[in-house]
């Protein structure tokens, strides 16, 4: 059986939809029980029935719930919902219903069965939403200077306006004054002088 676990525990399950027959038609649950035992001895664990299998859940009620502790098994069954379930209170009735039928306290899965076009809306419209979490108002994050113990985001007392100083772009150009040569006369610029030595070209 080792091809057939994990971790020491088995990976089938016991399905319960064909179980054997007596001539009447009715469910033998005493091959039943000896079936059961058989898998519970190979390490199984896992049983699955539902509430359309006719006569299922009653059998596994009398093979397994009855003759062994609930923590030494887990049990499945399914909700189909076919034209007899019509509203959520028609799916709640056919829960109640499979717990009567198994005696079992509770499900450890709960299935949804026969997944179709024509019915899958309905596991949506017979399930009850989740109740909406009040928001809650957003945590302010309040950061403390490392120097003192005046948080960050406090207000600070206003500084007194200082006068601005003066750019030097804001002051007003000064105009430039031609320097002047010995004598007081004006001289002349660099490209000025060049075309009054002899001999040059005039411009």
């Amino acid at each position: 059986m080792d091809k057939y676990s994990v971790h020491n525990k088995m990976k089938l399950g016991f399905g319960l939809m064909r179980l054997p027959k007596l001539e009447d038609g009715s469910i033998d649950v005493a091959q039943t029980a000896d079936m059961v035992d058989l898998f519970l001895e190979a390490g199984g664990t896992y049983f699955d029935t539902a509430f359309a299998y006719p006569g299922s859940e009653e059998a596994i009620r009398k093979a397994l719930v009855e003759r062994y502790p609930r923590d030494s098994y887990t049990l499945a069954t399914k909700l189909i919902c076919n034209a007899d379930i019509k509203s959520e209170e028609d799916a709640k009735k056919e829960f109640e219903t499979s717990l009567e039928r198994t005696n079992a306290g509770y499900f450890d899965y709960y299935l949804l069965h026969a997944l179709q076009r024509t019915n899958y809306y309905k596991y949506d419209e017979y399930s009850e939403p989740a109740p909406e979490a009040e928001p809650q108002p957003e945590p302010v994050a309040e950061q403390v200077d490392m120097l003192s113990d005046t948080p960050a985001n406090s207000a600070e007392p206003e500084k007194p306006a200082r006068g601005r100083r003066k750019k030097a772009e804001d002051a007003p150009a000064k105009e430039e004054k031609p320097a002047k040569g010995p004598g007081g006369r004006k001289r002349a610029s660099r490209k000025a002088r060049r075309y009054l030595i002899p001999g040059l070209p005039a411009p």
